[in-house]
């Protein structure tokens, strides 16, 4: 459902045992994205949180899962994008994984939208080097979709503005950061979804959503 055909291909590499760093970015072999957790080219999703179960595969499924081919769902992309797996489970890799993906869109890959349907935990705590990341991307022309947050142990204020869940707060404008909140099936927001004093800029559904896992 989700087909190879539709993972992002880094034109500047290729896979080689004699030059295996053919962009000369750090990365030998990073063909179809990085693993920030392992330091290597393969970005396998694995089952990191039980409550969770293959995230990145689920999300990157709803975006880019193939049309017409009778298999799972289709998703939103219409065969239309591709996805580019960054595989992180810190603010370390996320920052890292930014970065990566900044300078692939500077040396004229079609990089242009990052996921972060993820947070930073502690709830409340804020990364300079994070922010950072995020606006240097920014300048490159690159959105981020941040989720507002789900409630969780480790998120457990629903209230963005008296205990925020980064980096969703960095979407007060002027900024490249778009914050997404989770609707129910009637269309409210849903139970678990955090939410900002003023209204989050894009709510979506969030409660039975089929998904490749």
């Amino acid at each position: 459902d989700l087909l190879n055909s539709l993972l992002f291909v880094n034109t500047g590499e290729s896979l080689s045992t004699t030059t295996p760093d053919d962009d000369g970015n750090g990365f030998p072999n990073d063909i179809n994205g990085w693993d920030f957790m392992d330091s290597d080219n393969a970005p396998a999703d694995t089952l990191v949180d039980i409550k969770a179960p293959y995230h990145g595969t689920r999300i990157s499924g709803i975006i880019a899962a193939a049309w017409g081919n009778s298999t799972g769902i289709a998703g939103i992309g219409m065969d239309s994008l591709h996805v580019l797996p960054l595989r992180g489970d810190s603010v370390a890799d996320y920052i890292d994984a930014i970065g990566y993906a900044a300078a692939l869109a500077d040396t004229g890959e079609n990089v242009d939208i990052l996921n972060a349907s993820w947070a930073v935990v502690p709830q409340g705590v804020d990364s300079q080097a994070l922010r950072d990341a995020v606006q240097n991307a920014g300048t490159l022309g690159l959105i981020l979709v941040a989720a507002a947050g789900n409630g969780n142990a480790d998120l457990p204020d629903l209230n963005n503005d008296r205990l925020p869940v980064y980096p969703a707060p960095y979407s007060t404008p002027p900024t490249n950061v778009l914050s997404v909140a989770a609707t129910d099936t009637p269309g409210s927001l849903a139970a678990f979804s955090h939410f900002l004093p003023a209204p989050v800029p894009i709510p979506a559904p969030a409660t039975f959503i089929f998904a490749p896992s």
